[in-house]
């Protein structure tokens, strides 16, 4: 049995630039965190005598004779790849629901790279292991996805992340105090709007997009820079930083009218409203998690208006991909 633990991600700025579409021409940047909610994926040979030669729990439960009758098109298409056919069972759990724009999905794409290779007992960095998995998801999924995401979940940590066309990306760890962290912790939330989404159909929109938004890409860019300035500080100033993400959400909201709906545009009005320093939805859009940037105080206030939200606070600078745990495996 084989047990891997890959991190979600919060992208704070930048969030569009790492599509190669934009940053095969000019150079993308994003800021975000891998966060302490995680996936979880199980591995493990099943005996020959199961009515079923594959078994596959996610959010439906799958037992199988062979690959194509898999509905999991992550599942499916990352076991035809790499001739995986008979006698396994691979378990998926998630600490936040998929599509809402944790990176969830390529936090999965990531976790089964990690147990391919484990099983293989093959040594991979960190890089190959984000390549490997960005090429799957975009070329063998044919997803519109950009390449942060996997970055985070490969990587771990608290990182500025600069693309261009030669190198594709670069990491930045970014250290910060542990009084510092905790500061900006602790002033941190995620609120679920109650909406998943498919990104790729959102981030389409953007792409078709583009070319017209440059300039706005541009600024998304410079944000994610300007932000690294503010977390490097001695003191964070989380006013500063909040305004920054209002700017940026502003920015982003303009990119494509997929991006929002009445209802998370209401919750972040709240928010500002009630005096959170900043909100901004996660990832493409669309739906899904809202970050807030707010005091401890607020949540409670904030709680008894909109009862129906939930709160959930995490901590920034999480591992990456590991393996928690291996048995040795029958051949």
């Amino acid at each position: 049995m084989i047990i891997c633990r890959v991190p979600f991600r919060v992208s704070f700025f930048g969030g569009g630039t790492d599509y190669p579409e934009y940053f095969s021409e000019q150079n993308g940047c994003v800021l975000g965190t891998a966060i302490n909610k995680y996936c979880y994926l199980t591995f493990r040979k099943l005996g020959n005598f199961f009515e079923h030669n594959l078994r596959l729990v996610h959010s439906s439960i799958e037992n199988i004779k062979n690959l194509n009758e898999i509905s999991h098109p992550v599942f499916r298409e990352f076991l035809k790849l790499n001739k995986i056919k008979n006698n396994i069972e691979i378990h998926y759990q998630g600490d936040l629901p998929s599509k809402s724009g944790v990176g969830s999905s390529s936090s999965l794409i990531v976790g089964l790279n990690s147990i391919y290779n484990e099983l293989r007992n093959t040594l991979v960095l960190k890089r190959k292991l984000a390549l490997d998995s960005i090429y799957f998801e975009q070329k063998i999924l044919k997803e519109t996805v950009g390449c942060q995401d996997q970055v985070f979940a490969a990587y771990g940590g608290l990182n500025k992340i600069s693309f261009s066309k030669g190198k594709i990306f670069k990491v930045d760890p970014i250290k910060i105090s542990a009084q510092n962290q905790s500061f900006f912790e602790k002033r941190l939330f995620l609120i679920h709007c109650g909406k998943t989404r498919i990104a790729s159909k959102v981030a389409k929109s953007l792409i078709n997009n583009m070319d017209k938004k440059k300039n706005e890409l541009q600024m998304l860019h410079d944000f994610a820079v300007e932000g690294e300035q503010i977390i490097r500080k001695k003191k964070i100033d989380i006013k500063e930083f909040g305004n920054l993400i209002n700017e940026s959400w502003k920015l982003k909201n303009s990119l494509s009218h997929k991006v929002s709906n009445t209802n998370i545009s209401n919750i972040i009005e709240a928010l500002n409203n009630s005096g959170a320093y900043g909100a901004k939805l996660c990832g493409a859009g669309g739906g899904g998690f809202i970050l807030a940037v707010m005091e401890q105080g607020l949540v409670k206030k904030f709680n008894e208006k909109y009862k129906k939200l939930n709160f959930i606070p995490f901590k920034v600078n999480a591992e990456g991909s590991k393996i928690l745990y291996r048995e040795e495996l029958r051949d």
